[in-house]
């Protein structure tokens, strides 16, 4: 009996600590799933845009200013400065900023 009592504080201590590390989120998890692309537009077709040699397809893309607030999609972007949202491998939001004069 004796031996029962020391045995179940140990018990109940490995189960919080497992509780614990099960807790904790692995480092950069949120990180592996969102991508940030930022550029200067240089060439639209279409939805198609190309900035720093890469092309984007921004067919259903959710377009919005550098505040927030929706845009429709916006008739020219070239020139302008995008901010492009990747979510788990796919385009979910562009932000189109206003370019500043060089």
């Amino acid at each position: 009996m004796a031996g029962r009592w020391r045995i179940v504080p140990m018990i109940a201590v490995a189960m919080f600590l497992l509780g614990v590390v099960a807790a904790i989120p692995s480092r950069g998890y949120a990180a592996e799933k969102n991508t940030v692309v930022i550029g200067i537009v240089e060439y639209v077709q279409g939805n198609v845009v190309t900035m720093a040699r890469k092309t984007y397809d921004l067919k259903g893309a959710r377009f919005q200013d550098g505040k927030g607030v929706p845009l429709a999609h916006p008739i020219d972007l070239r020139g302008k400065t995008i901010e492009i949202l990747f979510r788990n491998g796919r385009i979910e939001t562009v932000t189109v900023y206003p370019t500043l004069p060089q």
